[in-house]
């Protein structure tokens, strides 16, 4: 028997907006995509990030993702995590 879903899509449109000099070193992409994320979430302005600023965000999250790793609780935790079991081990067809 094969499972459909009924998926309610519409039709959408690509809007492509002039974001100026940004990202001019083009080795920020990621940080740039983790702060849009954040300014859209916090709803801030998206003029706060620019290349003036960046590299002291990509410090920020550097500085984050260091002591997350060296965190004695954290390095607990992990060590007993356990993955889910699947559900299924086949692989379902959407469409």
């Amino acid at each position: 028997m094969r499972h459909q879903k009924d998926f309610a899509v519409g039709a959408y449109t690509v809007s492509y907006v002039p974001v100026g000099n940004l990202n001019k070193s083009a080795c920020d992409c990621g940080v740039y995509a983790v702060k849009f994320i954040e300014c859209h979430a916090l709803g801030l302005e998206l003029s706060l990030l620019h290349d003036g600023n960046i590299i002291e965000a990509r410090h920020r999250i550097l500085w984050d993702l260091w002591e997350a790793a060296n965190d004695p609780e954290l390095i607990d935790r992990m060590s007993k995590y356990q993955s889910p079991e699947c559900l299924s081990s086949t692989v379902e067809e959407i469409l």
